[in-house]
């Protein structure tokens, strides 16, 4: 694929298209506010395909600071995060995980994982931070469950700090196909310590099902007992991340 312009297209309101075969760096721009969902996959013949979907957030609401709530499971069920430098010159980045914090530095427009930079997936049980070290420098990121592998393999999309609230209703979330089980939990992840997190699982009835304290960095797994979470009602004492997923460890494949 040669670069400029590879598709022009009018839309109507609700009307979608789509371009195949996207390279690295390609932006997506338009007259009006639109949506944009970009699919990474890798067929698999006679096996399960690899794919991961994933919501654009726009560049004009990217930050400097992330925070993704998404462990590693074990059994080689690994979480890479994918990070994005936009900028012309080298970006310096902080990271914290649950073992432990450092920097390393993403060269100019250039997109590189987690596991490449810091030696190490986004540990178990742990949320991962992220922050320019400036505290300026604007950025993005991706997460990849069960990275490289078809088992358990979802997608999900860093939230800009700045847009982050202190209470969540959780949309379609089913914790199976049938609803015979629960491998698709809630995770949740504070950004201040010593959080207060409340859960109303749905169908809600204003009582509080269950309570956690967290600080930051650490990450809650919330299954409602009904095998759906969709609906639950989750709010807290300061501002959270929450994230939809398959959990590699009770989940079947």
């Amino acid at each position: 694929v040669t670069a400029g312009v590879e598709l022009n297209v009018t839309l109507n309101r609700g009307e979608t298209t789509q371009l195949f075969h996207v390279n690295a760096g390609t932006t997506v721009t338009g007259s009006a506010p639109l949506q944009v969902q970009f699919i990474a996959g890798q067929p698999n013949a006679g096996l399960n395909s690899d794919s991961r979907s994933y919501t654009a957030v726009p560049s004009t609401l990217w930050e400097f600071e992330y925070y993704g709530p998404v462990p590693s499971f074990g059994g080689g069920s690994n979480t890479d995060v994918f990070i994005y430098n936009p900028t012309t010159s080298p970006l310096s980045i902080n990271y914290q995980d649950n073992l432990g914090s450092g920097s390393f530095v993403l060269p100019a427009g250039a997109t590189r994982s987690y596991q490449a930079l810091v030696g190490r997936f986004v540990p178990a049980d742990s949320a991962l931070y992220l922050a320019a070290s400036d505290g300026v420098t604007h950025f993005w990121a991706i997460g990849s469950a069960n990275t490289e592998n078809a088992d358990y393999n979802y997608g999900f999309t860093f939230i800009p700090t700045t847009t982050l609230t202190r209470e969540y209703y959780i949309s379609w979330a089913p914790g199976t196909t049938d609803l015979s089980d629960n491998g698709s939990p809630v995770f949740v992840t504070p950004i201040v310590d010593n959080t207060i997190i409340f859960v109303d699982y749905s169908p809600n009835d204003g009582v509080v099902d269950a309570t956690y304290t967290l600080d930051r960095i650490q990450m809650q797994r919330i299954f409602d007992p009904d095998n759906d979470n969709t609906g639950m009602h989750i709010w807290a004492t300061n501002p959270i991340v929450v994230v939809w997923g398959e959990d590699a460890n009770p989940a079947g494949t």
